[in-house]
């Protein structure tokens, strides 16, 4: 049976899938950097299953506006 995170891999054999997916296949970023965030957020976190997805949507969004809140 799968786990919640399907395949059942840790976040360090993720990494050398994806490492390894990026030398057959054209990476196509739909804006500057965020797939680098999306690693480096998946990576530090040690993310699974759909938390890889929230990731995503974390690396996605435009900081600058909430910058005013950093203090809390």
């Amino acid at each position: 049976m799968l786990q919640r995170n399907k395949l059942g891999y840790t976040p360090a054999e993720a990494a050398a899938e994806i490492n390894r997916l990026k030398t057959l296949f054209l990476l196509l970023p739909d804006s500057p950097n965020i797939s680098n965030r999306w690693e480096k957020l998946v990576s530090k976190y040690q993310g699974k299953g759909v938390n890889v997805h929230d990731s995503r949507l974390v690396a996605s969004i435009d900081r600058t506006p909430f910058n005013r809140y950093s203090h809390l």
